[in-house]
């Protein structure tokens, strides 16, 4: 499994229940490398810190957008790889 399509299904789980195949391959894939495992830990680390700032404070989701335009994902993942 492509690291992207990895940290993508770990992301997803942390919302709903994967299959017992897609966990078994993401467990297999995060077993296996070092950069997604590190992933895995930074971003529950981050859930960490903002659930200890923001608390239980409901959030409006109709004014978060969710979605980025191809030029947005790309910066993004220009700007993660040099933090690499």
């Amino acid at each position: 499994m492509p690291c992207k399509k990895a940290t993508e299904k770990f992301e997803r789980s942390k919302f709903e229940k994967l299959s017992f195949m897609e966990a078994t391959t993401l467990k297999m894939h995060f077993a296996m490398c070092k950069k997604c495992k590190d992933y895995q830990l930074y971003s529950d680390q981050l859930d960490e810190l903002m659930s200890s700032e923001f608390g239980d404070k409901e959030v409006d989701e109709s004014k978060i957008n969710v979605s980025l335009t191809e030029q947005e994902k790309e910066t993004l993942i220009a700007k993660l790889k040099n933090q690499l």
